[in-house]
């Protein structure tokens, strides 16, 4: 991802508005960008918590290569 596509992304996630991104926050967003590669793809995903850990391991390597990982509430 690019910074423009890394802080896009951030923006989404963060829903509240709040500068950081809540594990709450991350799961919602997650689920439904899940949903929405199922149906634009046609196939199954996979929402179990083991999927949702890598994909957060993945956003948690993004933002820190972005050097956003400091507003991560989680993190």
């Amino acid at each position: 991802f690019t910074s423009e596509e890394a802080n896009s992304i951030f923006g989404k996630v963060d829903t509240d508005g709040g500068g950081s991104v809540s594990l709450v926050e991350f799961e919602v967003w997650w689920i439904e960008s899940q949903r929405q590669q199922s149906t634009r793809y046609s196939h199954a995903v996979e929402l179990t918590l083991d999927a949702l850990l890598i994909n957060l391991k993945a956003m948690i390597a993004l933002l820190e290569r972005e050097e956003l990982h400091s507003h991560v509430a989680f993190y």
